[in-house]
């Protein structure tokens, strides 16, 4: 081995080694202090989480004022518009006269005396002054109104009493006159009772007869004669309907007298 080692290459043979020369303290650099590795802003600043459902509920709870807000404005507006318009003035309606008010006002007021032995009572009754009375009273009591062959005729005498049974009339047992296909005008008068006007199908002195039955106060029933008095109409065969009601305007003034 000793040999082979006076044989190697002289560039591998080992060099001599070169003699550092010390340098200095105050030569040496200072030593560099080393920056801190900066961080990155977005790294270091991290997003809160959000809650979507309670974005959601403000956002609709904002637009819901939004929208009060504006209608509670707009609403402020047209009372504002309204208020600046100028009421119309009501049209006053004419005072109603006296004659208006009660048109029997200036009409003739018959008052009968209680015939005795009957039951029918005293009875006053208002009628046109172009009407011409006539009064007959003995034990019984027949007041007459005469008018261009048409008459009122108001009865009070000893008679029978009878049902008058109408379409509308419930089952009867006893007396009755059959109605149930006869026409009939109902009015009340001015004391309450409620009465029906029928036409018979006879005549009496060539003139055609209407009947009255009123109704009972606590039955469903219509009776002939009435509380105060048998009361008829009778009239030229083409009668016609007005002087009819002006009649039945005379007749809802009859009420009885204590």
């Amino acid at each position: 081995s000793h040999i082979l080692e006076l044989y190697m290459e002289p560039d591998k043979l080992p060099k001599p080694t070169e003699e550092v020369t010390p340098v200095p303290q105050d030569v040496l650099p200072a030593p560099t202090a080393t920056s801190p590795e900066k961080k990155s802003l977005f790294k270091s600043f991290k997003i809160p989480k959000v809650n979507l459902k309670l974005v959601l509920i403000l956002l609709v709870v904002l637009a819901l004022a939004a929208t009060a807000g504006y209608l509670y404005l707009q609403n402020q507006s047209l009372k504002n518009q309204l208020a600046t318009v100028a009421t119309p003035t009501p049209l006053s309606s004419p005072e109603p006269s006296a004659e208006a008010a009660d048109p029997t006002a200036d009409w003739e007021v018959f008052q009968s005396n209680k015939i005795q032995n009957l039951s029918f009572p005293a009875f006053s009754l208002n009628y046109p002054s172009n009407w011409q009375k006539s009064v007959e009273e003995k034990s019984y009591l027949k007041f007459s109104l005469l008018k261009n062959n048409y008459a009122i005729q108001i009865i009070q005498d000893a008679m029978g009493g009878t049902a008058c049974l109408f379409n509308d009339s419930p089952s009867f047992e006893g007396t009755s006159d059959d109605l149930r296909s006869a026409k009939y005008t109902q009015f009340e008068t001015n004391s309450g009772l409620i009465l029906r006007r029928y036409k018979t199908d006879y005549l009496q002195d060539n003139l055609v007869v209407f009947n009255f039955c009123q109704k009972e106060t606590n039955s469903p029933y219509f009776v002939a004669p009435g509380q105060i008095a048998s009361i008829q109409y009778l009239a030229p065969q083409n009668y016609n309907e007005d002087s009819l009601k002006e009649m039945d305007e005379i007749i809802k003034t009859l009420k009885t007298v204590e």
